[in-house]
């Protein structure tokens, strides 16, 4: 019996393990169930915390390649990734991707012209590090030690006197976060999917920091357990089902949508 991680906002996954006959059912609504023709047990978390618990109280999750890249930066052992499958919240959609956006009436373009003292509301903070700092930028995270100040203005303004750019960590909500913070150079990264997020805020891409895949990640030293094998046929049914009945049930992508 193997325990296994989904993303709570991501019914996709549970109809992925479903169509592989697998289908799981969950008491009571609460979070822990259990998959009915083979007793595994199934937890639903949040995508940021799947990483997290792979390796410590699951065996196996489906995740998010972004927040794994994202949870990967934080910790010293990594998953390993058996499978990815290009799909997220809905099967027959554009493959999601996570974008660095601004409001449509900023009159830059493009990551590079981001000035000092701007702030970035971000869920992925090391992501967004790492895309500044490839751009030669120095960044600042807001509340990121006993040093920053706990006052956002006067951070903003820190990160102005000192050439820097601001992450301040959002959760969710990203574009009410930029209307609300106006007035100041506000940016912001979020998952898009539809392109509807973007359209009904008037935002535009300045950069597509990362294309996301749903990957079928793993701990390490689960695969030379005696669990190996049942997890092994896990990851060959959620293959062959995303092969047969969902890949090819979507039709042709767009390869970009703006």
């Amino acid at each position: 019996m193997i325990s296994i991680a989904v993303p709570a906002n991501m019914e996709t996954t549970l109809e992925h393990l479903k169509l592989s006959g697998r289908p799981v059912t969950f008491a009571d609504r609460r979070d822990d169930g259990i998959v009915e023709t083979t007793g595994d047990q199934v937890i639903r978390l949040r995508s940021y915390d799947i990483p997290l618990v792979v390796g410590f109280s699951a065996n196996i999750g489906l995740c998010g390649s972004d927040m794994v890249a994202e949870r990967q930066m934080q910790f010293v052992k990594r998953h390993e990734i058996l499978s990815e499958y290009i799909y997220g919240r809905q099967f027959k959609s554009n493959q999601p991707t996570l974008d660095l956006v601004a409001p449509q009436n900023e009159r830059i373009k493009t990551v590079r012209e981001i000035e000092p003292g701007s702030i970035i509301a971000t869920e992925y903070p090391n992501l967004t590090r790492s895309l500044l700092e490839d751009n030669d930028m120095k960044t600042d995270l807001f509340l990121d030690s006993q040093t920053t100040p706990d006052d956002l203005k006067e951070f903003i303004t820190g990160c102005k006197d000192e050439g820097l750019v601001g992450m301040v960590i959002v959760h969710g909500r990203v574009p009410a976060v930029m209307h609300h913070l106006n007035g100041y150079g506000v940016y912001g990264v979020l998952v898009n999917e539809s392109g509807k997020t973007l359209k009904d805020n008037n935002l535009k891409i300045l950069e597509r920091i990362h294309r996301i895949t749903t990957q079928l990640i793993v701990d390490p030293d689960a695969l030379k357990s005696e669990i190996a094998e049942e997890i092994e046929g896990l990851r060959k049914n959620l293959d062959e089902t995303y092969i047969m009945r969902i890949k090819e049930s979507e039709g042709p992508r767009q390869k970009e949508r703006f």
